[in-house]
């Protein structure tokens, strides 16, 4: 079995072309890239589709809260599966927390769920019953390179986010675009300063 071809990337590391790097590697789904650089940036292995030194090292220093999408769109886990439906057409997403009476984190729906369900005509089954139980979540405390190799290891869309002091009580979610946006907007501004 050979091994997919890995391009080389060249560039100086900065803002743009810092993005092209990025895009790449999450839409190719690619573990790691060499990266050659002219510039100051000597970058040359990606790990978690992340560059290695000064960007893992930002991520380390960064919270959860500063990526994360607050408020998070979320689905009652007593909703049916009629109402779901409409939800998941409405609001373009592929992926919601579940949320209980006390709107505390009860799990994750997706899609891939919801066809499930309808594909084994479970069509009085509420979200908490088919949505996934139990979900990886994140603190808004914990670091953005934790909440990355989370994310990366269970092919995530979203880590819903939960408070640090209260683990149920949800304040967001988190993705990679939201952890890439935030990144790229910090190397933005280091090239910038």
């Amino acid at each position: 079995m050979t091994r997919p071809h890995r391009p080389i990337i060249r560039g100086s590391g900065h803002g743009k072309e810092m993005r092209e790097i990025f895009s790449t590697l999450f839409k190719n789904r690619f573990s790691s890239m060499r990266i050659a650089s002219a510039g100051k940036w000597a970058f040359y292995y990606v790990l978690i589709g992340l560059i290695a030194g000064p960007e893992i090292s930002r991520l380390m220093h960064m919270e959860v809260k500063e990526a994360m999408t607050s408020p998070a769109e979320t689905i009652p886990s007593a909703m049916g599966l009629d109402e779901i439906q409409r939800v998941f057409t409405q609001r373009k997403l592929r992926t919601f927390p579940l949320v209980n009476e006390k709107e505390e984190l009860c799990g994750v729906l997706s899609l891939a769920d919801v066809d499930r369900a309808l594909k084994r005509k479970q069509s009085g089954k509420s979200a908490g019953e088919i949505g996934t139980q139990k979900p990886v979540s994140v603190s808004e405390k914990e670091n953005l390179f934790s909440a990355l190799s989370k994310i990366t290891s269970g092919d995530y869309a979203i880590l819903p986010v939960v408070g640090a002091g209260d683990l149920g009580r949800l304040v967001g979610v988190i993705g990679r675009r939201d952890i890439m946006s935030t990144l790229g907007k910090a190397v933005e501004r280091r090239g910038q300063a």
